[in-house]
């Protein structure tokens, strides 16, 4: 059995093992009735994007795409440079407004800042607005922002992309669903606080290891490809 092939067994397993949970509240923020849209906008934004997703794949899906590899983007931004600074304080902005309001506000879901900015600019409109705008996540990435802050001089490994692959970041995607869908207390503020400083300090070791761009590539699991 190849490599890959134990890897995508032992995902299979460790998804198996993990998709059986005790009833849950969960959904990102509260309920069906919490949501943080009226439900009327949410219903309608469901079938437009179950409608154009399944018109888009159609039309522009037409042949095999996914069996070439992987293809490591250059890690540089390709917009302008003040555009990219205003970008990377938002980011950051963003993060420690998760991390301080989710530690240290009113631990309530629906009266926190922090589930919606991660459930709804994060999870919903950061994806529209790149869909609409272009890669609108690759300006605003904190943890990109962070890592060549703190790492500047980091040599980047690329080798360890060929290794590799995204596996890793595939699996951070993966908890990160797992976390919105399944955990119960995925609508807790100080949840959601401990979520972005772990995913933060995983970054960090990962830049710390093979470089900011490379572990960008390898580990982190964007929004959009960013």
């Amino acid at each position: 059995m190849s490599r890959t092939s134990r890897l995508s067994v032992l995902l299979a397993v460790v998804s198996g093992a993990v998709a059986v949970p005790a009833p849950a509240l969960a959904h990102g923020i509260g309920g069906r009735a919490d949501l943080p849209v009226p439900l009327g906008y949410f219903l309608a934004g469901a079938g437009v994007v179950l409608v154009a997703s399944f018109v888009a794949l159609s039309v522009l899906w037409k042949a095999p795409r996914l069996q070439g590899g992987v293809v490591a983007s250059s890690g540089v931004v390709t917009i302008g440079g003040w555009v990219l600074a205003i970008g990377s304080i938002l980011g950051i902005a963003f993060l420690l407004l998760v991390i301080v309001a989710g530690l240290f506000g009113v631990q309530n879901g629906t009266r926190n800042v922090a589930p919606s900015t991660v459930w709804v600019v994060f999870w919903l409109v950061l994806p529209f607005g790149s869909a609409a705008l272009g890669n609108v996540y690759a300006a605003l990435n904190p943890w990109r922002t962070l890592s060549r802050l703190v790492l500047p001089d980091a040599s980047e490994r690329k080798e360890v992309l060929a290794r590799w692959g995204v596996y890793p970041a595939a699996i951070a995607l993966f908890a990160f669903t797992w976390l919105e869908l399944v955990w119960s207390d995925s609508s807790s503020p100080r949840t959601l606080a401990v979520a972005a400083l772990v995913f933060s300090f995983y970054v960090l070791g990962l830049a710390a290891w093979i470089g900011p761009n490379t572990a960008i590539q390898v580990g982190e699991p964007p929004p959009t490809t960013g």
